[in-house]
């Protein structure tokens, strides 16, 4: 995520400068065990001594009473209070506003920008992370590596299936490409639950099976001891090696990399891209490989990371995308749409009854509840919660759970503010090297113990589920030991247990979501504040008054992706045209409005406000008035009476039941033909394009919305469409570029199997893409004839965003000689659909279904009866002649 910038290095300046002209530093490494060329790119000393910690960030521009300090748009350099030679290395990463096109005077802030410039919002980055993110893509683009040999591959692959290890197709393909390959720098992306850890084990066993030498390394001790137990082999952190770089004292494990030696390193996601390049630099240039394991899309560096992208963009990956955790494979399928945020992944989690809702004390009661059922029938659960505050108060209950009415024993206070006593579990949180239990065993960060004695100096003796016992000093207790029976989402990162408990205030990530959602085994509970909890003090607010459902909330947290990006990657999807035109039509839109306004006089703007409460009462303080307004306005300057319009849009029909009037009336407006720059945009009416200032303008943010429509029409040929492959339809190159341009100007996520995305509300947006989905329907007459199935199954999947995938899966079904009918039926009978994402949630109860059942043979005869045959009749495809009986033409 941007990181706000914060010093100018070595200016003297900088020291007495306000706190937005500073920027926060981490020490660059400095070794000559380095290899040749690692430091060469690195600005010299005189100039930057130390560099951001994130990829990108933003820069706080100064208030105008800073004298001397001033930060243009374009090229993007900091200028003022850092000398020229600190100021190359300081590079803007996002669009120029000169991009968009000259902006009228009335159009610009007081500081000179455009109004449409969010304030602080460039994003900046260093040349040192370009120079390191250019490293690794040039490291991973080399093929001189050792090749592992298809007999030692078979041999480690048949050695697994002797020791009960079963892989399935998509971790062997992981093993002999990562093999066999010879990339001196190769990239493995594994969802959570996909086993990407069995399969690494095999790679390890093939690679010394050829002669090899196989060591890992992770960012986190936890990871690192977990990686050297699957690779059976030596595994430490990556700061380990990056330390003894900069010491010039490199750990003997490291001293022995050399031509034939593969180092994994897992959990690459969460590495920055600093020290993961310090570390590839070190292994390539001592003739070693490197594969990356990871996951881009769970939690991610708190430093500068993102590079896994850029590697995936370039080069590829090999991916894993069967999950075998959950023992539901419709789960499995929802916790892939959650990983890339897809809205319809709720769908599963809500049906299966998931989603719960309270305030902030309920959620808490409900999931400490739920966990001690759990826990009373034999379960491995855990609870989550998103801050420490939460986890320290269930952790509490759950002790108070643990101990009943019993007399309390010796006990110490542990640095979450509770206390611990035999036959608590607790959780150790810094890693000492020097508390060693074993020949290779140290506590670690992360590590759940069970209290089995209390000293009298309060030290505690704890044991693993290994049963490995060690003495925690008092100090160490006192400072760095919590209870263990929750724990934080970023704690959980790797855990896997049956069950799992999560409070949610709405406030997370969609990589917290995920990580969250993929802990258990066999069910994963939401637990979401929607409203206060009604304490006299708390704070009026607007969610009281209508609170959010906990889909809302659940979608917004999926809408709120906090995944690192590389400096690189921001770069290309910023010059991207599908990235460019959502908000370029959103400008044009704006723009549009206002220079009616303008144009018009506030006299009459305010008068046609006052008119407009006249014919409807209190029509101003509906929510979708401005853009009612902005649509009167429009009429205005185009030389209609706006008032007429509006109140001839009144007559057509009641109001009265009408949750939002001016959403109504916005949409009968909307009628009007429309000529603008794409087919639901409203043109420049006359009166504007002839104006002096405003005509230049709005055309050339129209073209410029045309102009980046052709683009992203041009290209759609050449690209592969995550849902046109669901869809499975044969489209015509001109539909796929106009639900392509649709898309990509209403900013639908590129991995939404939904053709166009979210249904619109009602207006002349609405009326187009109801015009696309018809031509998508019409494109296939299987696809229209399951479409038609799916209106008729139930009211609430009509107009639902993905009934076209739903019905485009039946019909994959049908074809693939599955008993459609049967399995709906079936699916159906269950319980009643939920309201939201309903078509979503009957897709997951189809994944349901058993594949590849043995049938009996047992004839009888069947006499079919009048509901059967409606209902063979009413699903027979369009290609098949009359029904014959049952089971023909099904």
């Amino acid at each position: 995520m941007p990181h706000t910038a914060n010093r100018c290095p070595r200016s003297e300046a900088a020291s007495s400068s306000p706190p937005e002209l500073q920027w926060a530093r981490r020490p660059r490494p400095r070794s000559s065990s380095a290899p040749a060329g690692h430091l060469e790119s690195f600005p010299p000393d005189s100039a930057l001594d130390e560099v951001p910690a994130r990829a990108t960030w933003l820069l706080a521009p100064p208030p105008s009473r800073w004298p001397g300090a001033t930060f243009p748009r374009s090229p993007g350099l900091l200028h003022g209070s850092c000398p020229e030679p600190h100021l190359r290395w300081l590079m803007e990463v996002t669009l120029p506003n000169s991009a968009w096109g000259h902006t009228p005077g009335t159009e610009v802030g007081p500081d000179g920008s455009s109004v449409y410039t969010v304030a602080d919002s460039a994003t900046y980055t260093s040349r040192q992370i370009l120079d390191a993110e250019t490293r690794l893509l040039a490291v991973a683009g080399r093929r001189d590596g050792m090749v592992v040999g298809e007999r030692s591959i078979s041999l480690a692959l048949l050695a697994a299936t002797a020791n009960g290890v079963e892989l399935n197709t998509g971790q062997v393909n992981l093993v002999r490409s990562m093999a066999s390959s010879g990339d001196r720098l190769q990239l493995a992306l594994a969802p959570a639950g996909a086993g990407k850890t069995t399969a690494m084990s095999v790679l390890a066993a093939a690679w010394r099976e050829a002669g090899g030498e196989v060591l890992g390394m992770a960012p986190s001790a936890t990871a690192a001891a977990a990686l050297g137990e699957q690779l059976g082999g030596h595994a430490d952190t990556l700061h380990i090696l990056t330390h003894g770089l900069a010491k010039r004292r490199l750990p003997a494990w490291a001293e022995q990399i050399g031509p034939r030696t593969l180092v994994v390193i897992d959990e690459a996601g969460m590495a920055d891209t600093l020290t993961l390049e310090v570390a590839v630099s070190f292994v390539v240039g001592r003739g070693g490989s490197v594969r990356l394991v990871g996951d881009d899309h769970q939690l991610a560096a708190v430093e500068a990371g993102g590079v896994l992208k850029d590697l995936a963009a370039e080069y590829g990956a090999v991916r894993l995308t069967e999950v075998v955790r959950f023992s539901d494979p419709a789960e499995a399928a929802a916790s892939l749409a959650l990983r890339e945020g897809r809205p319809d992944a709720l769908g599963f989690y809500l049906d299966q009854g998931r989603v719960h809702v309270g305030d902030a004390g309920s959620t808490l009661d409900q999931a400490f509840i739920a966990w001690a059922v759990d826990r009373a029938s034999g379960l491995d659960s855990l609870m989550l919660a998103p801050t420490r505050e939460l986890v320290a108060k269930l952790n509490r209950r759950a002790r108070d759970y643990r101990l009943g009415g019993a007399a309390r024993t010796a006990e110490v206070p542990l640095s979450d503010g509770n206390r611990a006593s035999v036959g608590d579990t607790v959780v150790t949180r810094r890693n000492d090297r020097r508390l060693q239990y074993s020949r290779t065993g140290w506590v670690r960060n992360g590590d759940r113990w069970t209290v089995t004695a209390v000293g009298r100096d309060q030290s505690l003796v704890v044991a693993n589920s290994r049963g490995s016992r060690i003495t925690l000093p008092a100090d160490y207790v006192r400072d760095d030991v919590e209870l263990g029976y929750a724990t934080t989402i970023h704690g959980a990162q790797g855990a896997t247990v049956d069950t799992m408990h999560a409070v949610l205030t709405g406030s997370e990530s969609r990589q917290q979501l995920y990580t969250i959602m993929t802990r258990g085994r066999l069910a994963n509970h939401a637990y979401v504040q929607v409203v206060g909890d009604g304490a006299p003090d708390s704070l009026p607010r607007w969610e009281t008054a209508r609170p959010p459902t906990p889909t809302e909330v659940l979608e917004s947290v999926l809408a709120r992706d906090e995944s690192a990006l590389p400096a690189t990657g921001l770069r290309r999807a910023e010059a991207d045209p599908a990235t460019q035109l959502t908000p370029a039509v959103d400008r044009y839109v704006d723009a549009l409005g206002f220079a009616a306004e303008k144009v018009i006089g506030s006299e009459q703007a305010a008068q046609i406000e006052a008119d407009a409460d006249q014919v409807v009462p209190e029509l101003t303080d509906a929510p979708a008035w401005p853009v009612l307004k902005s649509q009167l306005m429009l009429l205005a300057a185009s030389g209609a009476d706006p008032i007429t319009v509006l109140s001839t849009a009144v007559q057509e029909g009641e109001l009265a039941e009408a949750r939002d009037p001016a959403a109504v009336l916005s949409w009968r407006l909307a009628r009007v033909d429309r000529n603008g720059p794409l087919p639901w945009l409203s043109g420049i009416p006359k009166r504007l394009a002839e104006h002096p200032q405003w005509g230049p303008y709005l055309t050339s943010r129209s073209q410029l919305v045309r102009d980046l429509a052709a683009e992203v029409r041009d290209a759609s040929a050449a690209t592969e469409h995550r849902w046109q492959d669901a869809l499975s339809a044969d489209l015509t190159p001109e539909l796929v570029a106009q639900v392509s341009v649709w898309r990509a100007a209403m900013g639908v996520p590129e991995d939404d199997p939904s053709p166009t995305g979210s249904t619109q509300p009602p207006g002349a947006a609405a009326r187009w893409q109801h015009v696309l989905d018809d031509h998508l329907e019409l494109s296939s007459p299987s696809l229209r004839h399951w479409m038609a199935v799916v209106r008729q199954l139930a009211p609430k999947l009509r107009g639902d965003p993905q009934a076209p995938v739903l019905a485009a899966r039946l019909s994959s079904l049908s074809h693939q000689g599955e008993d459609v009918p049967a399995l709906l039926e079936h699916a159906l009978g269950r319980r009643p659909l939920p309201d939201e994402h309903a078509a979503a949630a009957l897709l997951y109860r189809l994944e349901r279904r058993s594949r590849n059942r043995p049938i009996d043979e047992v004839w009888e005869t069947v006499e079919p009866t009048e509901r059967i045959r409606q209902r063979q009749e009413r699903m027979r495809p369009p290609d098949l002649g009359p029904s014959h009986g049952l089971g023909i033409g099904i």
